[in-house]
């Protein structure tokens, strides 16, 4: 497992209700949450941390794309889809959602986490086409945070130079 992935990452809930708002701050708060949007910058560590918490439940990582061509996801587990964003970047995007709401759905799966950039996610315009997947349960939209100067001391591997100060934040 990916030293970045092993450290329990800074995440602010920026929709959600108040309580999740003021109580969420780490990615292992999120566990029990059934639909989850992890938003992020480009680099930050989206995948990184899908791939531990899918690890860590024993499921698979897709790719948005691999499940719109026709991947099969166990009905059982999570389902974890990776990049949103990248689905996006080929040909008219504007019902891609819609889509992947399908799919999910098509998948009949009790649990879901979704990851995009940050700068790609179109909140409510992406919201209320997969909002259909969830029985009426709600979405929590979270951004992962870069780490902070602890977070980027624990990496195993690290640099004590620049590029370690680079993708950490100045806090």
């Amino acid at each position: 497992m990916s030293g970045i992935a092993a450290i329990d990452r800074r995440v602010e809930v920026i929709d959600g209700s108040n309580e999740q708002r003021a109580s969420i701050r780490r990615v292992s708060e999120l566990r029990p949450l059934p639909f989850v949007v992890l938003l992020g910058e480009p680099g930050i560590g989206k995948s990184t941390v899908f791939d531990a918490e899918a690890a860590r439940e024993g499921a698979p990582v897709f790719k948005v794309r691999k499940l719109i061509t026709g991947a099969q996801p166990e009905s059982d587990v999570t389902l974890w889809l990776d990049a949103l964003d990248e689905y996006r970047t080929e040909g008219e995007s504007s019902d891609k959602v819609y889509r992947l709401a399908r799919a999910i759905a098509t998948a009949k799966v009790p649990r879901w986490r979704l990851s995009c950039r940050s700068e790609d996610w179109r909140k409510g315009a992406d919201v209320a086409p997969i909002q259909d997947t969830t029985a009426d349960a709600p979405i929590v939209v979270a951004q992962l945070l870069p780490l902070d100067r602890i977070e980027a001391g624990r990496r195993p591997g690290r640099s004590r130079g620049r590029c370690a100060r680079r993708f950490s934040d100045k806090s």
